[in-house]
């Protein structure tokens, strides 16, 4: 279908990265901008990685009250830690980095984290679904060359309606080759409807 395609860019680094809000308060400001030009009222996202948690925390905490007009219908992750990454426990030992800090994983006691899987969890997926969207979520199948897996499957998919595994690693996981399976996949999710899944459900 006939779309405007917005790439938005943002620092990540090991030392001074700006935050996670940071991040996302500006991705807000770049939408509004947009907004003032082109009367959008559909919204739908592909993130890698971080990108996710600032889609989330946008999606979550600022959408519905600077950009009530936009719908978000649609959002697929790629190796995003929702979780977060136990890479980062690593990283704290070389860097001060907020980004590090709030890319700890979970059970490691990462406080940003909880509150927005909790928030999430009870905006979209408690209370009759209030502001349901569709979330897909593609994993790495490959470790990084030393590194390893730097997102495990058991971060990368939680709160997924469908989750799909690649043959990439962390960072090839968000170059797909033109038309090839991760990039099929990621334009038929981005075309899914929440009509069109409920009918799937109730068929069985």
């Amino acid at each position: 279908r006939p779309a405007y395609v917005f790439v938005f860019d943002y620092v990540s680094r090991l030392r001074g990265g700006p935050s996670i809000l940071s991040i996302a308060d500006h991705l807000e400001f770049e939408i509004s901008e947009l907004l003032k030009r082109h009367p959008y009222r559909t919204l739908r996202i592909v993130a890698h990685s971080m990108g996710g948690l600032v889609a989330r925390e946008y999606i979550l905490r600022r959408q519905a009250r600077s950009h009530p007009q936009l719908k978000v219908t649609n959002i697929v992750l790629l190796a995003t830690p929702n979780n977060g990454s136990e890479l980062a426990e690593l990283g704290r030992l070389i860097s001060g980095s907020r980004q590090i800090e709030e890319l700890r994983h979970i059970d490691k006691g990462n406080t940003y984290l909880e509150s927005l899987n909790k928030d999430w969890n009870r905006e979209f997926k408690g209370g009759g679904h209030p502001r349901h969207l569709l979330l897909y979520a593609g994993y790495e199948e490959l470790a990084m060359p030393t590194l390893g897996k730097i997102v495990k499957l058991s971060s990368a998919i939680p709160y997924a309606d469908e989750s799909m595994g690649f043959q990439q690693d962390h960072i090839s996981i968000a170059k797909p080759r033109e038309r090839d399976v991760l990039y099929r996949w990621v334009v038929a999710k981005l075309g899914e409807s929440l009509e069109k899944t409920a009918r799937h459900l109730l068929d069985g």
